[in-house]
């Protein structure tokens, strides 16, 4: 697996990781406040996470043009 395809397969990862704890945090939004707000924070973490790893992806396509 190079590169790409492992960063790809990252993102995929982290995307997925982002609905389940999205989910979380709508389902326990009024039942359960404490676990609501652990799931948003997961959510930033992994939304900061994706979009580094998105960058780095981005980044893989622009070097070999330059």
């Amino acid at each position: 697996m190079n590169k790409l395809e492992s960063l790809t397969a990252q993102a995929e990862s982290k995307r997925l990781e982002y609905v389940v704890q999205e989910q979380l945090y709508i389902n326990n939004f009024y039942y359960d406040h404490a676990v609501s707000m652990i799931a948003l924070e997961q959510m930033k973490k992994l939304k900061t996470l994706l979009g580094a790893i998105r960058a780095e992806i981005a980044g893989l396509y622009v070097a070999p043009k330059l």
